[in-house]
């Protein structure tokens, strides 16, 4: 994740960064057909996953990054 340069940001700005990012996905997920969540999305090289996939773990991936910032 360096290459996102957190540990140079504002401290205030990647929470404010977070917060309303996943205020947007709950809000998309809410309104989301059940059949939106077994779409398959491409992250860079890795294997297709299941938007539903990444929705759950999204915690364990914000754990990981706060790991990275605070060292």
């Amino acid at each position: 994740m360096a290459a996102q340069a957190y540990a140079t940001e504002p401290w205030p700005d990647l929470v404010n960064l977070w917060l309303l990012l996943n205020r947007h996905l709950v809000a998309h997920h809410r309104g989301d057909a059940g059949s939106q969540l077994l779409a398959r999305v491409v992250i860079g090289a890795n294997a297709p996953v299941t938007l539903s996939f990444l929705i759950h773990r999204l915690p364990e991936t914000l754990e990981q990054h706060l790991e990275q910032m605070l060292g």
